[in-house]
């Protein structure tokens, strides 16, 4: 199984890529954006999704076997204007019959939007464990917002990779610098070289302990509209550039890419002239502006033809939000079921703070409350433990409490005692994955 939806270090939330990825820049790494450095800022739409559910498929066989219930992730948000930002999500595994809390993340959002750090932890019994944590800076000079430096440490506290960002004045990426290890010594970077936001070149060079060194290079063609549709790449053999692959693309009236085959480079073709020859080929499917079918196939020499590898359809709603997903992996001459997504969402209030569904129908009373002490009710569907987190309004995890309830309706008393005045988040799942998120206020 795998996350769609992930909140950072290991997955983060469906990002809106910048605009020059459309027209062949790549980002290395995942978190960067060019709007603004705003790594997890919604924007303006109406609707965020609050689930993910993965089932797995017991065979390839399409007419046999059942789906089983693998992962799911259920996501917090906060509000500051117009704009929405993740501050939280939590991960839980099925393990039969119940599902089990394994993971969560926790953002820390200033508030005009940017991550200032993120923080993941892991279930170890009752308690929750620093599993990473990234921190970001970002540029207080032109161009003003963008994401300057990514830090990231292991559990221990200690730095383990670091991301170096250099932007132009008027926001394009021209270097990345990659570091690793406790004192963040210098690994790879990346170079890039524009025509308008078109990457035309791009240089991967490593460190070699005194010396930047030549890796690979890729230069990139594109059509009138910005599409990228053709990059040759080269490797670095130590004295000069030698060609190693090639891509070819296709895209839509509406500039949306419909093919992609990667070619690599054969001394011993052609009669030894060498040429390019199959190695990898996408296809994408469209109804209007929605992808709903993505295919890959790898070539098979022997055979002399395409074989088909992985399938992916999706579905939307009437409000184009991606509802469905269903993978298909290719074997014994048929494709057969193995992954199976379903994503949920709420609309928000742009006036209010979003809140998520209330699927335990769980309510807080005294609200707003003044002594610390407080009730709540919820209902759930099975006995077991259930978790209460107590979050600020920037994602930061203040309590975290585990209490045993019973199928039904439970009443449980929370005390929170120094807890200063203002407005705070309660989060309650149980152990069926079901959640609800309450906003509080401490006078």
């Amino acid at each position: 199984m795998k996350k769609i939806f992930v909140v950072v270090a290991i997955a983060v939330v469906s990002i809106s890529l910048p605009a020059q990825t459309k027209s062949g820049f790549t980002p290395f790494h995942t978190y960067f954006e060019k709007q603004h450095g705003d790594l997890q800022k919604l924007g303006n739409q109406r609707e965020v999704i609050y689930k993910e559910i993965g089932y797995s498929h017991d065979t390839y066989v399409t007419s046999a076997g059942t789906w089983t219930p693998a992962d799911s992730g259920v996501f917090y948000y906060s509000q500051n204007t117009n704009q929405v930002w993740q501050i939280a999500g939590t991960f839980l595994n099925f393990v039969q019959p119940n599902w089990d809390t394994t993971g969560q993340v926790i953002d820390a959002v200033d508030a005009n939007g940017f991550v200032q750090s993120i923080t993941g932890q892991v279930r170890n019994g009752s308690s929750w464990v620093n599993s990473y944590s990234i921190a970001f800076t970002y540029y207080a000079v032109a161009p003003v917002g963008y994401l300057s430096t990514e830090i990231i440490k292991n559990a221990g506290g200690i730095d383990s990779i670091g991301y170096d960002y250099t932007f132009d004045s008027i926001g394009r990426l021209t270097k990345l610098v990659v570091q690793t290890g406790a004192s963040l010594q210098n690994d790879s970077q990346y170079l890039y070289t524009y025509t308008g936001w078109n990457v035309t070149q791009q240089v991967t060079q490593t460190w070699s302990g005194s010396a930047w060194v030549n890796v690979a290079n890729q230069y990139n063609n594109f059509d009138a509209n910005g599409n990228n549709i053709q990059s040759t790449g080269y490797t670095w053999n130590g004295s000069a550039w030698v060609v190693n692959n090639q891509i070819i693309s296709s895209y839509s009236a509406n500039n949306h890419l419909q093919t992609y085959y990667y070619y690599l480079w054969d001394a011993s073709a052609n009669g030894g002239l060498g040429g390019f020859v199959n190695n990898y080929y996408e296809n994408y499917q469209y109804v209007l502006d929605e992808n709903t079918q993505f295919q890959n196939y790898n070539w098979n020499s022997v055979l002399g033809t395409w074989t088909p590898d992985l399938s992916i359809t999706y579905n939307y709603d009437s409000r184009h939000n991606l509802v469905y997903e269903q993978d298909q992996q290719f074997a014994s001459d048929t494709f057969g079921n193995t992954d199976l997504y379903f994503y949920y969402y709420s609309p928000y209030d742009v006036s209010a703070i979003y809140e998520v569904k209330n699927e335990l129908n769980a309510g807080i009373f005294p609200n707003p409350i003044s002594d610390g002490l407080t009730n709540v009710s919820l209902t759930t569907v099975t006995a077991g433990n259930v978790a209460l987190n107590i979050y600020d309004l920037t994602g930061k995890l203040l309590k975290h409490q585990l209490t045993n309830v019973g199928i039904g309706v439970n009443q449980l008393q929370l005390n929170l005692p120094g807890l200063a005045a203002g407005n705070y988040y309660l989060q309650i799942t149980d152990n069926s994955g079901m959640a609800s998120v309450l906003k509080f206020m401490k006078q």
